[in-house]
Parts: structure tokens; C-alpha cells; sequence
């Protein structure tokens, strides 16, 4: 009998209140500089898979990615040659973005955006398992606009429904739902009774 481990890994930078997310995705934006030098899109997917390889993951979820249009990257630099990078974000502006990374022996088969920047999906076959992993960023309770929530979880429910009508493949979802816990939270129920 053959036991693997399959560990799905979502990375957050904390909890946060109404203040903006202080996560990997503003590395891409202010381009920070770090240990006196500049991380560009590059020198971060190689810290990130170098992590994703020391902890044996083959897929990982990224929020916050910041790149424009939507496609997939496969990498050719040394140290992180062969990994896949699919995205999808805004078509002008460098904002949300979400995107999966893939292991270099990790099958990408197709992918789709289901709302620009905010919900992307692709379907892949890893160590003979065909999954469909679903990545999502929801809109926070800060953006004030319950049109924006409303269309996100729209088509939240129509790529759910759209990955399930192919049966071969385990739906597997994963992302930030940006779910708020904070003080005000305790007018709708009891935190610290």
C-alpha cells in the first residue's frame, strides 16, 4: 500500500483590519528593497518555490500577484526552471491578481479566468491525481461595495458548477476570502464573553 501526503499551502500575511494587505503582493508593486538589493518577479517565485521544494509542495496558491492580463509563465531560470506561474489580474492595472504555481512535474492540462483578478482555476494531473484547483481573492468588507462582492460570489458559484460538470476531476479550492475578525465583530455575536 502506497501512502502520500498532499498538503495544499496558502500563505497570508496576517490578519488585518481595514488597512491595506502588507503581503508578497506589494513586493511586486514598490518592488521593495530587501538585504540591499531589489526583488523583481523573479528573484520572489525563487524564494517561494525554494520554500514550496524544502516543504515538498507541488501547487500553491498566490493572492496578491499584481500582474496585468491573465496566461501562464513557465520559468527558464536555473533555480527555478520548469515551474509554471498561472495567473490572472486586471487588464491595466497592477491590482489583486491572483495566481498558482505549479511544480515543474505537475501537468498543467488547461486553465480559465471566471472573474478578471479575482478567480482563476486550472486543471492539472499530479502524481496521477487529476485536480482542479480553484484560486480565489475575495473583495474585502473595506472596498464598501456590495456590487463588487455580489459579482465576485456570482461567479464564484458559476466556476464551482463549470468545474464540477467534469467529473474525472477533485474540485479543490483555495485563495483568501478575506473572512474579517476584528471589534466590531462583536456586535454580531460573541468573541470574548
Amino acid at each position: 500500500m502506497c501512502l502520500e501526503k498532499y498538503i495544499f499551502f496558502q500563505a497570508e500575511d496576517g490578519i488585518r483590519g481595514v488597512e491595506g494587505s502588507r503581503g508578497l503582493g506589494d513586493m511586486y508593486k514598490r518592488r521593495e528593497r530587501i538585504a540591499n538589493r531589489i526583488l523583481g518577479m523573479g528573484d520572489i517565485v525563487s524564494l517561494v518555490e525554494k520554500a514550496a521544494e524544502d516543504l515538498g509542495f507541488d501547487i500553491l496558491a498566490l493572492q496578491e500577484v499584481r500582474r496585468t492580463s491573465n496566461g501562464v509563465l513557465t520559468f527558464d531560470d536555473e533555480s527555478i526552471k520548469g515551474w509554471q506561474l498561472v495567473w490572472n489580474g486586471h487588464k491595466c492595472k497592477r491590482q489583486h491578481g491572483v495566481g498558482i504555481l505549479l511544480a515543474p512535474h505537475v501537468k498543467l492540462v488547461s486553465h480559465k479566468e471566471h472573474l478578471q483578478a479575482r478567480i482563476v482555476s486550472a486543471t492539472v494531473i499530479v502524481n496521477g491525481m487529476r485536480l482542479s484547483i480553484l484560486n480565489v481573492y475575495s473583495p474585502t468588507d473595506a472596498s464598501k461595495s456590495d456590487s463588487a462582492k455580489s459579482a465576485f460570489y456570482a461567479a464564484l458559484n458559476k466556476a464551482f458548477a463549470d468545474l464540477n460538470s467534469t467529473p474525472k476531476y477533485k474540485v479543490v479550492p483555495l485563495g483568501d476570502f478575506n473572512a474579517t475578525i476584528s471589534s466590531e465583530s462583536k456586535n454580531c455575536g460573541s468573541w470574548d464573553t
